[in-house]
C-alpha cells in the first residue's frame, strides 16, 4: 500500500493531524486505529516512516538502550542481530510496525508543516504545509522528536575551507576518506561511534573533545540462528529481558533523582577502572576524564571508543574547533591541525520541539514565546493557552527507553480524545493551575538530582532549567501516565471558552 498523494492529501478533511512518522507518531496513530477513529493525516518532512532512523545512516549508527527495552512492547522482535541493534536495523523494524498496523494508507511523506494557528472561533487548528496544503484539524499530535535538528553553529573561516565539512545527520553516501586526514568534533553519543570508523578507514585522525563523556563497557551480546528461534519459539524468554532490563534502569535512576553520593562514587570508581585500563597515557587521560559527576550527562556505552583513541595515527585534541582555514581545523588555543574532512558530531538541539513550525494558540500566544524560558509542559503533553494539541515525548519525560512514554502518551492522548466525546466538549486543554504545579514539583525534584550537577544539553541555556528527564523511575512515570486524572484537565464546548476568555480580557 502507497503513502497518500499530494491530491489525495490535498483533499483530506482529517479529525487529527499527526505531526512526525517516527516512533511517537507510529504509537499514537495505532493506538488511534485500535480504538476505531481512523480520521488522521501523518505527515512527515522525510521520506517514509522512522524519524530519527530514516535521517541517521552515519557509520556504526546503533541503539544505545537494550533493543528489547527500545522497541515496542507490543511488537516484540526475535531477529535482532544484538541487544545494541544498529540503525538499519531498527529502521527495518518501524517500518514493518507501521506496515502491521495500517498506517501507510495516512501518510503523507517529504512534506514539512510550517503553521499551525488555532481559530478560535471555529475551534479549529489551521495547519499548513510547505506545499501549500491547509488542514483544518480538530487536534493536532505533535510526534516530532528529540534528535530532528543538528546543531550546526557557524564555523568562522568555513567557507575558505577546501575541503567537505558536515554534521553527522547529513553524512554524504559517496563518502571515502581513504588517505585522508579526518577531523571528528565532539565527545558524544554520535562522536563514539563515528570516531572508531574513521580511526579505521582514514590516514590520520584529529579527535576534537572539549567535553569529554563518561564511556562504560557496553554489554553487547550477538545473537545468531540459534537465538532467533529461541525467541520465536520462547517468546517469554524476551519478555524476561526487557523486565530484566528494566528492573536495572529502575534501580539505575534511584541514584540519580535524587542524587546518591555513595552510589555515584561507586559507578565512578568501576568506570575510572576500566578507563585507566585502557588509557594509559597521562595527558591522554587528562583530555578524557570529565570533570563532572558521572550521570549529569549522557551516559555511553562502547567496546572501541577508547581503544580507537589511543591509536598512533589519532590526536586528541582537548579543546574546542575554533576556526577552519583552507586546509586546517584550528582549536581555540589556534594550533593548526591539517585536515581534509571535518566531521560534525556535535548533537542536536534538545530543546528545539517545534522550532521550525510556528505555532500560534488562544489569543494569539506563540509557543515560541510561551517557551521563551524553556519548554515545558503538563506530563509531556499539554500546554496552557494551546488547546486541543498534544506533544509526544514532550519535555520531562525522558527516560532510558523512550518507547514506553510513547505508548503510554499514545494511550492517554486517544482516551483524552474519546472523553471529549462521550461529555460532547469541543476543547481539551489543561489547566493553568495543574501545569503550573506539576512544573513546580518537577523543578524541585529534579534540583536535588545529578542533572543539576553540570551544565548539559538536558538544560535550556547555561545552568537552566532541566527540560529533559523525568526526575524518577521508569516504572514511576509509566504509572502515572497510565491513570489519568481528568480534573486536571478542562473539556468544555467552544462557545463557553470563548465566553471564558472575553470574561479574563474585560
Amino acid at each position: 500500500m502507497s503513502t497518500l498523494t499530494r491530491a489525495e492529501a490535498m483533499a483530506a478533511d482529517p479529525r487529527i493531524v499527526i505531526i512526525g512518522a517516527g516512533l511517537g507518531g507510529i504509537a499514537v496513530a495505532r493506538e488511534l486505529l485500535e480504538r476505531g477513529i481512523d480520521d488522521f493525516v501523518m505527515v512527515d518532512r522525510q521520506a517514509g516512516f522512522g524519524g530519527t532512523w530514516l535521517r541517521h545512516h552515519y557509520p556504526n549508527v546503533a541503539c544505545d538502550t537494550p533493543v528489547q527495552l527500545y522497541s515496542f512492547e507490543f511488537a516484540p522482535n526475535p531477529d535482532w542481530s544484538s541487544n545494541f541493534a544498529p540503525g538499519a536495523e531498527i529502521l527495518e523494524y518501524i517500518e514493518k510496525v507501521a506496515d502491521e498496523a495500517a498506517l501507510t494508507s495516512h501518510l503523507l511523506a517529504d512534506t514539512a508543516v510550517v503553521s499551525c494557528v488555532w481559530d478560535e472561533a471555529d475551534a479549529r487548528w489551521e495547519v499548513r504545509t510547505a506545499g501549500d496544503i491547509t488542514w483544518t484539524p480538530q487536534y493536532v499530535i505533535a510526534a516530532v522528536g528529540r534528535f530532528s535538528q543538528p546543531d550546526t553553529r557557524p564555523i568562522p573561516g568555513a567557507e575558505h575551507f577546501t575541503g567537505s565539512v558536515f554534521h553527522a545527520a547529513d553524512w554524504p553516501d559517496d563518502l571515502d576518506v581513504t588517505g585522508q586526514r579526518v577531523a571528528v568534533v565532539g565527545g558524544g553519543a554520535t562522536s563514539i561511534q563515528v570516531v572508531p570508523w574513521a580511526v579505521q578507514n582514514a590516514a590520520e585522525v584529529v579527535a576534537f573533545i572539549p567535553t569529554p563523556s563518561h564511556v562504560l563497557h557496553k554489554p553487547e551480546q550477538v545473537y545468531g540462528a540459534e537465538d532467533h528461534q529461541r525467541f520465536r519459539d520462547s517468546p517469554e524468554v524476551l519478555e524476561a529481558m526487557r523486565e530484566e532490563w528494566h528492573e536495572y534502569y529502575d534501580v539505575a535512576a534511584r541514584s540519580r533523582f535524587p542524587f546518591d553520593a555513595a552510589a555515584n562514587a561507586t559507578a565512578v570508581a568501576a568506570w575510572r577502572k576500566e578507563f585507566e585500563a585502557i588509557v594509559t597515557q597521562p595527558a591522554l587521560r587528562e583530555i578524557l576524564t570529565p570533570d563532572y559527576a558521572l550521570g549529569c550527562r549522557r551516559l555511553l556505552f562502547s567496546n572501541d571508543y577508547y581503544q580507537s583513541l589511543i591509536q598512533p595515527q589519532v590526536t586528541v585534541v582537548g579543546e574546542r574547533l575554533a576556526a577552519l582555514r583552507p586546509h586546517a581545523a584550528v582549536d581555540s588555543d589556534g594550533t593548526e591541525y591539517p585536515v581534509d574532512t571535518v566531521i560534525l558530531a556535535t548533537g542536536y538541539q534538545t530543546n528545539a520541539w517545534l522550532s521550525d513550525v510556528e505555532v500560534v494558540g488562544a489569543d494569539g500566544r506563540t509557543l515560541r514565546d510561551e517557551w521563551a524560558e524553556g519548554p515545558s509542559a503538563y506530563l509531556g503533553m499539554m500546554v496552557n493557552g494551546f488547546p486541543n494539541m498534544f506533544l509526544v515525548d514532550g519535555p520531562n519525560v525522558q527516560i532510558p527507553f523512550i518507547t514506553e512514554v510513547l505508548t503510554a502518551h499514545a494511550r492517554y492522548i486517544a482516551t483524552c480524545v474519546q472523553e471529549a466525546g462521550r461529555v460532547d466538549a469541543d476543547l481539551i486543554e489543561v489547566r493553568r493551575s495543574s501545569e503550573d504545579e506539576f512544573n513546580r514539583q518537577l523543578d524541585v525534584r529534579l534540583d536535588r538530582s545529578v542533572l543539576a550537577r553540570c551544565d548539559s544539553y538536558y538544560r535550556v541555556g547555561h545552568n537552566g532549567r532541566i527540560t529533559s528527564h523525568w526526575p524518577g523511575t521508569p516504572t514511576e512515570i509509566g504509572e502515572i501516565l497510565a491513570h489519568i486524572d481528568h480534573s486536571a484537565i478542562d473539556y468544555r464546548s467552544a462557545g463557553m471558552a470563548k465566553e471564558e476568555r472575553d470574561s479574563a480580557h474585560a
